[in-house]
C-alpha cells in the first residue's frame, strides 16, 4: 500500500505540473488575442483545470465504481467554492463585475440544483446525462453571446490575420503545445490518482464515495488551486472567479452528463441529503457574499475555509468506516 499513497502524490505532483501548464499557456493566449479573463476563466481554464476530474470520471465509469467520480465532483465543487476561492480571498480581495455576477454566476445554483432534481430518483441514466450536457452547452452559448456584445470575435480575427502576416505564428504553436501538453499531464496524473484512490479505499474499508469526496477531489483540484494562488499573486482576481465558478459547471454538467452517458450513477442517499443540498446552501451562500459588495475580502476567505473544515469533520465523523 506504501506504493500506492506515493503514486497518488505522484499523480498530484503530475496534475500540478499540468495546470501550471495550461495555466501559462492560457494566459499568454489570453494575451495574445485580448480575451477577456473572467472569460478566459470560464472557458479554456475553466475547462483545462478540470480535465483531472474528467479523467477520473471516465475512467471510473468505464470501470463501473461511479461512486468515486461523483463524490470527486460534489468534493470539487465544495473545495473551489470554499478553499480555493477563501484562499484567492485572503491573498487578495477578489472581485466580480455586475454582468457577469447577474448573468453567468447563477448558472453555478441552477447546474447543482438541476443535479439534485434529476437525482431524486437515485440515478443519473443516460437521459438524465444527454440533459446535463444539453444545459452545460445552453450555459456556453451564454457566453458565447457575452463575447459577442463585447465584440470580442472581431478582434480576435484581427490579431490572427496579424500574426500570420508578421510572421509569428509559430509562438502562437509553441503555446498551444504548452496547452496541449499540460492537457495531457493533467490526464496521466488523473488516472494515477483514481487507480490509487481506488485501492486505498479497498485497503482502508473505506467506501469510495467517501474516498472521491476526500482524497481524490482534493488531488484533482490542486490545478484550480495553482490558478488562485498564481492568479491573486498577480491580482488577475477576475480570472479566479471565471475558473472556480466555470469549473463548478463544467464539472457538474458537463462531466456528471458524460459519465451518465457511459454508465449510469447510482447516487446514494446520504448524497441526496446532505451533500448536494450543502453544496447548493454553499453555492447560494457565495454568491450573496459576491453580490453584497461585489468581491470576497480576506475575512471572508477565511470563513469559507472553516466552513469546508466543518464540513469535512461532519462527515469523516459521520462515516463508520473512517474509524474502522
Amino acid at each position: 500500500m506504501f506504493w500506492r499513497v506515493v503514486l497518488l502524490a505522484l499523480g498530484a505532483g503530475v496534475v500540478w505540473k499540468g495546470a501550471t501548464w495550461v495555466v501559462n499557456g492560457s494566459t499568454k493566449m489570453a494575451r495574445f488575442f485580448a480575451f477577456p479573463r473572467i472569460m478566459l476563466g470560464f472557458t479554456i481554464i475553466a475547462i483545462g483545470t478540470s480535465l483531472p476530474e474528467l479523467g477520473v470520471g471516465i475512467f471510473s465509469a468505464l470501470g463501473g465504481d461511479t461512486a468515486l467520480s461523483l463524490g470527486n465532483i460534489i468534493g470539487a465543487g465544495f473545495l473551489n467554492l470554499c478553499v480555493v476561492l477563501g484562499l484567492a480571498a485572503i491573498i487578495s480581495p477578489v472581485s466580480i463585475n455586475r454582468s457577469t455576477l447577474f448573468g453567468e454566476a447563477p448558472f453555478l445554483f441552477l447546474a447543482v440544483g438541476l443535479l439534485w432534481v434529476l437525482g431524486i430518483d437515485g440515478v443519473i441514466d443516460r437521459l438524465d446525462g444527454i440533459l446535463l450536457l444539453v444545459a452545460y452547452c445552453a450555459f456556453f452559448a451564454l457566453i458565447g453571446i457575452q463575447l459577442g456584445t463585447q465584440h470580442v470575435h472581431p478582434h480576435i480575427l484581427n490579431r490572427i490575420h496579424e500574426f500570420q502576416v508578421t510572421g509569428k505564428t509559430h509562438s502562437v504553436i509553441r503555446t498551444l503545445c504548452m496547452i496541449i501538453g499540460g492537457m495531457v499531464a493533467l490526464v496521466i496524473g488523473a488516472r494515477l490518482i483514481v487507480d490509487s484512490g481506488i485501492a486505498l479505499a479497498q485497503w482502508w474499508g473505506v467506501p469510495s464515495l467517501v474516498i472521491g469526496l476526500t482524497l481524490v477531489s482534493l488531488g484533482t483540484v490542486v490545478p484550480e488551486m495553482v490558478t488562485a494562488i498564481v492568479s491573486s499573486r498577480r491580482h488577475a482576481n477576475d480570472l479566479n472567479i471565471g475558473n472556480v465558478f466555470g469549473g463548478v459547471v463544467f464539472n457538474t454538467l458537463c462531466i456528471i452528463g458524460i459519465v451518465g452517458v457511459i454508465y449510469p450513477i447510482s447516487i446514494d442517499s446520504t448524497l441526496l441529503t446532505r451533500d448536494i443540498p450543502l453544496l447548493l446552501v454553499v453555492s447560494f451562500g457565495v454568491i450573496a457574499l459576491l453580490k453584497s459588495g461585489s468581491r470576497l475580502v480576506r475575512w471572508e476567505g477565511f470563513l469559507l475555509i472553516a466552513v469546508y473544515v466543518l464540513y469535512l469533520v461532519a462527515m469523516l465523523v459521520a462515516t463508520p468506516a473512517v474509524h474502522v
